[in-house]
């Protein structure tokens, strides 16, 4: 059975539906596997931001004042809003319409991360086929400068 209202943090979108078809970077495009009923999007230029969202559950946007997560103001009409925030990021979307899901950030963040996948496959930063867009994961940590796993040390000798 589906469920096609918001999730319990009040977020359109959210990412553990998500399975990743296609990625480049810092955009990627996946598919919902629930909540697929509606349409939502969610993008921020420097400390503008823009939101709609007509999903069962959603609630209105209205003019508001401050209210915490970096928002200054916004100006609402019920499924719509703009507003200003304190910027974290050059530029992020997030939107959905029914099951189809997209995503871009650029620099990527924890929220959106840089992905490469086609057709289904995901190679960075995690390689598998049908992963999750919240399974994807960080880009794996740089290893040390030598090369050697931690606590060992690279002579060039021979074992």
């Amino acid at each position: 059975k589906f469920d096609w209202t918001m999730t319990a943090a009040g977020e359109p979108i959210d990412e553990k539906d998500v399975v990743v078809c296609f990625g480049l970077c810092c955009c990627n495009a996946g598919i919902a596997t629930s909540k697929c009923l509606g349409v939502a999007t969610e993008a921020t230029c420097l400390c503008f931001e823009h939101n709609c969202c007509l999903k069962p559950g959603a609630d209105c946007m209205w003019c508001s004042a401050g209210g915490g997560g970096g928002k200054i103001c916004q100006l609402g009409l019920g499924i719509c809003s703009i507003g200003l925030v304190t910027p974290s990021t050059c530029c992020k979307s997030q939107a959905q319409c029914c099951c189809l899901v997209e995503s871009a950030a650029l620099p990527p963040d924890s929220e959106i991360r840089a992905v490469i996948a086609i057709l289904g496959l995901s190679l960075y930063p995690k390689c598998g086929c049908c992963i999750r867009l919240n399974d994807v994961g960080a880009p794996p940590s740089p290893e040390l400068a030598s090369g050697a796993p931690e606590g060992m040390e690279m002579t060039g000798r021979a074992p």
